[in-house]
């Protein structure tokens, strides 16, 4: 055989195997989700007064979350968050017409959370049972709190990790190239969604129900997982 024709035929050789052998390049996506009970109660408390005398109305509001603060404090699970507040005017006659200032009213909203739904429920009705108190329970819900919904989170990446090698694994197999490399992964989540909310309440000490009857009801935790893949072997012929 001529010396070039050899090299020709060599330089072809070379060619149909890397062309065997060319990788193939896809992208999968995967998911894990878990329920998971839920672990934190919130409740928020209101007060909402009428005064002529806006500097007093401020006071008694004031006192209003002063007091319920002092009461926490012998209940060490329960974390206050800062109150939200907001005083209007309130003014005579129809929109349109000569107003005239008469009052002020002010709304205040103390949001109360713990793990621990008897230490929080015993400090609410505590004060709920304050004679003097102008508070009431504006709502209840229950969530996952962030440290749960990590702890499952990284469980949860275990499993989506699992479920898109595995469809990695039928893809190369389908195209005839086993051998699998992972080019990039990107992970997302952890999302806890699904909360229960109890319903709203307006009502003093009667309202509140006691632990044994509430169902906290559960969060969905969920991870996703997307990636691209290389499927490299030679294609049978």
């Amino acid at each position: 055989m001529h010396p070039s024709s050899w090299l020709t035929s060599l330089a072809l050789a070379a060619c149909f195997a890397t062309s065997a052998q060319a990788e193939t390049k896809f992208n999968l996506q995967a998911s894990a989700d878990r329920a998971v009970q839920n672990d934190t109660m919130t409740v928020i408390l209101s007060t909402e007064n009428d005064s002529a005398d806006s500097q007093a109305l401020y006071a008694l509001t004031n006192k209003a979350l002063s007091d319920v603060t002092a009461k926490a404090k012998g209940h060490a699970s329960v974390k206050l968050k800062p109150a939200s507040r907001r005083m209007l005017p309130v003014y005579s006659g129809k929109e349109g017409e000569d107003q005239k200032l008469v009052a002020w009213r002010e709304r205040a909203d103390l949001q109360l959370e713990s793990k621990s739904f008897l230490d929080l429920y015993t400090l609410v009705e505590e004060v709920l049972k304050d004679q003097k108190a102008t508070l009431q329970v504006s709502s209840i819900n229950f969530s996952l709190s962030d440290e749960a919904t990590q702890s499952v989170g990284d469980e949860l990446y275990a499993a989506a990790l699992k479920n898109i090698k595995h469809k990695a694994s039928v893809v190369g197999e389908g195209l005839g190239k086993p051998e699998i490399v992972i080019d990039e992964l990107s992970f997302n989540g952890p999302y806890a969604s699904g909360g229960a909310p109890v319903v709203m309440f307006r009502a003093k000490a009667a309202a509140m129900s006691a632990p044994s009857g509430m169902d906290s009801g559960e969060s969905k935790v969920r991870v996703d997982l997307s990636g691209s893949f290389k499927a490299q072997g030679v294609q049978p012929h």
